[in-house]
């Protein structure tokens, strides 16, 4: 789940991951802000519209507080949630020297590579089996 910005609106979409590792859109929506009330409802229009949550849901976000207090306040201890580790990454690197960020990013790329090529699926089937609830049956 991640928010957007585009012109001087934010979008919201949540995206989510089957088994086999197919992505789908789970819902979007536009807003003027990610605050958590915008994000619980967001949140809880996707359950009324079939998102299941009887085993626990990862959430991965990016370290917004609006989106982290939506997921919580809607899922509470049946959502996992992780900071991705993407926008981590782009948080550290703002601190760094121009240098330092081209050293850093150009290791950094070449091993995100290596690891996606190589233990994506793996990752995404042992993470859906062990701690997360597969998503099916949206209704639209």
């Amino acid at each position: 789940m991640d928010g957007k910005s585009f012109a001087e609106n934010e979008m919201i979409i949540a995206l989510g991951v089957t088994l086999s590792g197919q992505k789908m859109v789970l819902g979007a929506i536009e807003t003027g802000t990610e605050n958590g009330q915008v994000c619980r409802d967001f949140l809880t229009r996707l359950q009324e519209r079939g998102l299941q949550s009887e085993e626990k849901i990862l959430f991965v976000i990016d370290g917004a507080k609006g989106l982290r207090k939506g997921i919580e306040t809607v899922f509470g201890k049946q959502a996992i949630i992780q900071r991705c580790q993407w926008h981590k990454r782009e948080n550290v690197v703002a601190y760094l020297g121009f240098a330092e960020k081209v050293a850093l990013q150009t290791r950094s790329f070449r091993l995100m590579r290596f690891c996606l090529r190589r233990l994506s699926d793996f990752v995404l089937r042992t993470c859906f089996r062990v701690i997360a609830s597969p998503v099916f049956g949206l209704r639209t």
